[in-house]
């Protein structure tokens, strides 16, 4: 599911060789994305994940999760909270909650 691909993806970002593959234009180990979807994670891209802009870079991403959360699996939405809790707290997850 293409929704699961990008919260996943958001996620992988974060490691170095992954992000650098996305900003040379290989998105081969981030599942089947649209056109529209790459680009959100090409800008999410942009950033270093560890940098508190990564969150703000990463805006048009979580907003296309926020807007298609019915969509995510339980998997992938525990997984994406899990993973960003641990990295930003809890009060991260107020975007895709409203």
């Amino acid at each position: 599911m293409a929704v699961d691909d990008v919260a996943l993806a958001l996620i992988k970002l974060h490691e170095e060789s992954i992000r650098e593959a996305v900003r040379s234009g290989d998105f081969s180990a981030l599942g089947a994305l649209t056109d529209e979807e790459r680009r959100l994670i090409a800008n999410a891209a942009m950033d270093e994940p560890e940098v508190s802009g990564f969150l703000a870079d990463s805006a048009g991403a979580f907003r296309y999760l926020a807007t298609n959360r019915s969509q995510l699996s339980t998997g992938a939405r525990s997984e994406l909270t899990q993973f960003f809790q641990s990295r930003y707290g809890r009060y991260w997850t107020i975007p895709l909650m409203n």
